[in-house]
């Protein structure tokens, strides 16, 4: 048993020792953000309504086209979809 409590405080040490590294260089655990750039990026659910957006001209993207949608926007534009705040 205590062989096993040893072994346990090595990897909580070992785990906080990677979670600092990993802070070190600007990522936090659970924290890394995707962004979607292209619609074809977007994941299937929230697709119709991002291309409606883009067909009414309410989503542009930069001078290159890239979107630059997180998944927090994603979600937040689906909702107000859902919601019918962008009627057809």
């Amino acid at each position: 048993m205590e062989e096993l409590k040893k072994e346990l405080e090595t990897v909580k040490s070992e785990l906080e020792t990677v979670k600092s590294e990993l802070s070190l260089i600007g990522l936090e655990l659970g924290n890394i953000t995707t962004i979607y750039n292209k619609a074809d990026d977007i994941p299937d659910w929230a697709r119709p309504t991002i291309e409606k957006l883009i067909g009414k001209g309410y989503i542009k993207g930069d001078e290159d086209g890239n979107l630059g949608l997180d998944m927090n926007m994603v979600r937040l534009l689906v909702i107000n979809d859902r919601a019918g705040l962008y009627k057809e």
